[in-house]
């Protein structure tokens, strides 16, 4: 991901971040799965997308931490 592309994942909601992130999980496994294979030339995307799951699980707790704070 670009890092225009990380900032605006701040702005998408909550159920647009689970839908991105069940998207990517799904992308993953197919790529997974290419790899064993032998069909993905670049191997170095799975690593990739496995970055940009965790950037998308950061993004929701932290979305979920000022909630937390906002409610106190």
């Amino acid at each position: 991901m670009k890092r225009k592309d990380i900032t605006a994942l701040h702005d998408l909601t909550s159920a647009e971040l689970q839908k991105k992130l069940q998207d990517l999980v799904a992308q993953m496994s197919k790529m997974k799965l290419e790899k064993k294979v032998g069909k993905l030339t670049n191997t170095k995307a799975v690593i990739n997308m496995r970055r940009d799951v965790a950037r998308i699980k950061t993004v929701i707790s932290e979305k979920g931490n000022v909630v937390q704070k906002e409610t106190k």
